[in-house]
């Protein structure tokens, strides 16, 4: 394959904007007014962390080292072919570090995290669910999304990827508090009659608290939208580092199931502008 080959394929396959990277404690993405009906919000993959903490400008766009680990992320099969030879590779580089810079401004900063939680009593005068006491959120600010190659290698590498944080230690403007949701109370025995289903018939001595748990588990939905990098990414255990990241939730949705089709309670946390009556 010639390097002009390559120019091509990168530059025509993935086509995008620009920007001016800058350092400080805090570096901030660039703001747009988001359509709720058209925002995508993606998956927490290291490919798209590699390309949320170049919109978030976490790096300088003239430092080899975090090109070659993007390409590393994002262009395995590319990285492994080309980077022992240095004379192929000085091309690659650089048509990887204009391919950054031409296309950093739709580099995704919206996500979807999902995690499971389990239900607790329903509340006949509240109508609606408690959430178990285990899981109940109460004025959580600060919580960790991991990718989904926490404990995979990367290219072949199993050791951390310098610069690129396999976690983002995510920090919402505001806290998040999920205790309680409303449900409708006929829909709500037939929920429980589906969860409970498989604990009805086990012996009494199998059902302790933590199979009930599983049993009533959910699954939590958060539509986050990245917005700032702060400097300075922290070890924690098994030699796993995390970036820290400022985020708005944008909204949640609670469903029955883990592909994610029966939807419970849905809430959207973005705040609608007002609009002026025009006066003539």
């Amino acid at each position: 394959m010639s390097i002009m080959t390559f120019r091509i394929l990168f530059l025509t396959l993935l086509t995008l904007s620009v920007t001016t990277l800058t350092g400080s404690n805090i570096t901030v993405a660039q703001e747009y007014e988001d359509d709720p009906d058209l925002t995508y919000y993606v998956d927490p993959t290291l490919s798209n962390y590699a390309k949320s903490y170049w919109r978030l400008k976490k790096f300088d766009i003239e430092d080899d080292l975090m090109v070659d680990h993007f390409m590393m992320i994002t262009e395995c099969d590319l990285f492994s072919e080309f980077i022992h030879n240095e004379f192929e590779w000085s091309s690659i580089r650089e048509a990887a570090r204009k391919f950054i810079g031409d296309n950093i401004e739709e580099f995704p900063i919206h996500y979807q995290f999902v995690q499971s939680i389990s239900l607790g009593e329903y509340d006949f005068e509240r109508k609606g669910f408690n959430i178990a006491n285990e899981h109940a959120l109460r004025g959580v600010r600060r919580f960790r999304m991991d990718s989904d190659e926490l404990n995979s290698k990367v290219c072949e590498e199993k050791k951390p990827i310098v610069g690129y944080p396999k976690a983002i230690a995510l920090e919402l403007t505001r806290p998040f508090v999920l205790t309680f949701f409303p449900y409708e109370e006929e829909r709500a025995k037939d929920l429980i009659a589906r969860k409970m289903r498989e604990f009805e018939n086990l012996d009494y001595r199998q059902k302790g608290r933590d199979t009930y748990l599983s049993q009533r588990e959910v699954y939590l939905v958060m539509k986050v939208k990245l917005f700032a990098y702060k400097t300075g990414d922290k070890r924690w255990q098994h030699g796993h580092f995390t970036a820290n990241v400022l985020g708005i939730l944008e909204e949640i949705a609670l469903y029955e199931d883990s592909e994610l089709v029966r939807e419970l309670y849905k809430k959207d946390y973005r705040i609608k502008k007002k609009t002026r009556k025009k006066q003539f």
